[in-house]
């Protein structure tokens, strides 16, 4: 095999290789026995989350379980994300109506937003409850055990931090969505050897 037709399938190896990827586990926070509630008309939660990894945030998990006047049906809260550390209140960079069960974990796809982040970048995942009170459900959270990020509130208040409590969450990232810098000149590469390999055999 000449050296040419190896560095090609060499390229071409790498190049499917640094195409694939798949959504991994970044944070996550557990709940404990704490509920947070958050189905009142215009209460809003943001949970601080610091990420450990670079790429595209894809996916996140919330926690419910019933509230105080269970069993109620189903409600919807708005689900939003912003960029930054500390309560924020400027225009959401994603947003959407999800659906909680009264009890049981909720997964929202956010790969629609485009959502990339780096290696310890701070954002907040926020919910908003929109009534009726004493509906169905409650954001499950832990004793202030994430001790990446805060959890703030807004009722009536401009965004206090909680001390002592976090809200539950899981977080997923494609680490293959946004090359990594180191990485980005070997892709290069790889197409520049790709680009050989076919002039050579046009000759």
């Amino acid at each position: 095999m000449s050296m040419i037709r190896t560095l090609g399938l060499l390229a071409a190896t790498f190049t499917l290789t640094s195409a694939m990827g798949a959504a991994v586990v970044d944070q996550q926070n557990l709940p404990t026995s704490a509920g947070l509630n958050s189905n009142l008309l215009k209460i809003e939660w943001q949970q601080e989350v610091k990420s450990g990894m670079s790429g595209r945030l894809v996916s996140l998990d919330l926690f419910y379980q019933a509230g105080v006047f269970a069993p109620a049906p189903a409600q919807v809260f708005r689900f939003f994300l912003n960029r930054g550390e500390g309560w924020q209140s400027d225009a959401d960079e994603f947003s959407q109506l999800i659906l909680a069960p009264t009890n049981g974990v909720i997964t929202i796809d956010v790969s629609a937003a485009r959502f990339n982040v780096g290696v310890g970048e701070k954002f907040m995942i926020g919910v908003e409850g929109l009534g009726p009170d004493g509906g169905c459900c409650n954001l499950q959270a832990s004793m202030g055990d994430y001790l990446s990020g805060g959890l703030f509130l807004d009722f009536g208040s401009s965004g206090s931090e909680l001390v002592g409590y976090d809200m539950a969450f899981v977080t997923r990232v494609d680490t293959a969505a946004v090359p990594l810098p180191s990485s980005a000149w070997l892709a290069a590469l790889a197409m520049a050897l790709l680009g050989l390999v076919r002039r050579h055999a046009q000759r």
